[in-house]
């Protein structure tokens, strides 16, 4: 899990431009943060579904679990009979192999089918490490579960590995294209994750004919700022959460313009600089979101 720091009182204004989330949107992006939760268990608790993320109606029903490690990197797999969705989730930082990782910001070129796109060097490794037991392990859920779709969910480098992986794979040389899965039936819905690639990144991940993509930030939340703009550049839809000292206020979605250069009225209304100079650094606000404490 990521370092806990005490953060200061820090109110960000509402958003301009913005919409109020529909009832049943609110309540998927809320179980998704369950999911991207549940990643930071151990093996056995997730399997298990012993913990308190674990029990909510939403994802106790959650089955066919499979958690898998790859040297310092772990996601699981599994099956919701509920929603009819294969679920994928990637864990966020928790150990020092994990942050050599975060702090590895090259971008690196990728052929999609968009054209070239660059990609963060070491969250890109991360999928590139994993690529193959997830393709075999989604493969194995999709041969049981023909008719599923598929959820990406996330949290913090968490969800940067979870949303270059549902990417990825949807691109034409990508796993789930060859497992003869299209774009439609995978929704991605990630929170408190960094900005993952360049502007052109943001822009062919934006326009991917995904059943639904959203990202949950917090203008409160220094990692959502990070890596900084105009090279790196948030991907859309963004779920945006105004934040203050007596917690989360209603979310609204708030298009962030990835060609734009410009400060933004969502979670790109301030730089990293500020937010930490406020808050002191990757607090608190960085691990409740949308009234779940994320983690084991």
């Amino acid at each position: 899990m990521l370092p806990l720091f005490i953060a200061s009182t820090f109110a960000i204004p509402a958003a301009s431009s913005s919409v109020q989330i529909p009832s049943d949107v609110l309540s998927v992006a809320v179980t998704a943060v369950r999911y991207a939760s549940i990643a930071y268990c151990p093996a056995s608790v997730t399997k298990a579904l012993s913990c308190g993320n674990c029990q909510a109606p939403a994802v106790k029903t959650l089955k066919s679990i499979k958690v898998t490690t790859v040297d310092d990197l772990q996601y699981y797999t599994g099956y919701n009979p509920a929603s009819n969705q294969i679920v994928v989730s990637y864990r966020g930082s928790s150990n020092a192999k994990n942050w050599q990782r975060n702090n590895d910001a090259t971008l690196t070129s990728v052929s999609a089918d968009a054209g070239t796109v660059k990609i963060h060097n070491g969250w890109l490794g991360s999928f590139k490490d994993t690529q193959s037991n997830l393709a075999a392990d989604v493969g194995a859920l999709l041969k049981t579960y023909p008719n599923a779709d598929l959820l990406f969910a996330g949290h913090s480098s968490g969800a940067a590995v979870t949303a270059i992986a549902a990417f990825l794979a949807v691109q034409k040389s990508g796993f789930l294209t060859q497992l003869g899965v299209s774009s439609k039936r995978v929704n991605v819905i990630t929170a408190a994750g960094p900005r993952v690639g360049n502007p052109a990144f943001a822009t062919a991940f934006s326009k991917t004919a995904f059943k639904s993509a959203y990202r949950i930030a917090k203008g409160s939340d220094v990692v959502t700022l990070t890596p900084p703009e105009p090279t790196y550049k948030h991907f859309e839809r963004e779920i945006y959460v105004d934040s203050s000292s007596t917690g989360d206020n209603i979310p609204v979605f708030c298009d962030q313009q990835p060609s734009s250069t410009k400060k933004g009225s969502c979670s790109n209304r301030y730089t990293s600089a500020e937010v930490q100079a406020a808050t002191g650094g990757i607090g608190a606000q960085h691990m409740s979101y949308l009234g779940v404490r994320v983690g084991c």
